[in-house]
């Protein structure tokens, strides 16, 4: 049975607020007390313990990722409190230790794709492009909802812009705000239209299409992946104790299922 740890994991929302507050000193040492507290609680005889966010994560990395050993599901955040301390040190331009944070991140969890996604920003702030490009493709199979789907055309979209590649930057942005509305999608546009010279400059859906498949982008999640989202969605035991995460689940496939002409 999963023991329940939700006093030891408070201190992860204090530290949230304490990062919200800019106050990383103290953060920092919550968090690492805090890992301190978790490492041994990890490691497990017969298998191995993972911390995941949700059902989909762990029936997305069973099915995905191969392991030989058992596969236990701990209610412990030592992946979050990794990503957290990997934050604090972008915000204090240590990039190198925030990979190193990040990797320790996706040891508890190597599904967890916030840490994924932090790995691109700690490689954009550190002005690697060609290694920001490289963790951009190396998250796509982990992609599993539209929100992060987005997120990655628009990580996408910045690099291009930094490539100096307007039009194709300008299609992922297009095509991203089709999975999820964001402004900063919306002002990286205009930004564009100014670099082009063109306050009128639009682009229809297809064309847009077009150009990803032409540069070898993906449109939508792997197939293997919605085939895995869907199957998840017909588990009859899941459907009888977990209607408000089938409804949400099938939502996102929904979402995901968008047909962009």
């Amino acid at each position: 049975m999963n023991k329940d740890y939700t006093v030891l994991n408070k201190k992860i929302i204090v530290a949230n607020k304490l990062i919200r507050e800019r106050k990383y000193e103290d953060a920092k040492n919550l968090l690492l007390d805090y890992i301190d507290e978790v490492k041994d609680l990890y490691k497990k005889e017969n298998g191995i313990n993972y911390s995941f966010k949700s059902i989909t994560q762990f029936y997305l990395f069973i099915n995905v990722v191969k392991v030989k050993k058992q596969v236990f599901w701990i209610n412990l955040m030592g992946d979050e409190a990794y990503r957290l301390l990997a934050y604090i040190a972008v915000e204090e331009k240590e990039y190198d230790k925030a990979l190193k944070y990040l990797n320790k991140s996706l040891k508890y969890n190597p599904i967890n794709i916030d840490s994924f996604f932090e790995i691109v920003e700690a490689y954009k702030m550190s002005g690697d492009l060609d290694k920001m490009k490289e963790s951009i493709d190396n998250l796509y199979d982990y992609l599993y909802d539209a929100s992060s789907l987005a997120r990655y055309y628009r990580n996408l979209g910045f690099y291009y812009i930094e490539k100096e590649k307007y039009e194709l930057a300008f299609s992922l942005y297009l095509i991203s705000i089709k999975y999820e509305h964001n402004n900063f999608a919306l002002s990286e546009m205009l930004y564009i239209r100014k670099k082009l010279n063109n306050s009128d400059y639009i682009m229809e859906d297809k064309e847009a299409i077009k150009m990803l498949k032409e540069n070898n982008i993906s449109i939508g999640i792997s197939s293997k992946n919605l085939k895995i989202l869907n199957n998840l969605a017909k588990d009859p035991k899941l459907n009888e104790k977990n209607k408000e995460f089938i409804k949400n689940l099938r939502e996102n496939i929904k979402k995901l299922q968008l047909e962009i002409r």
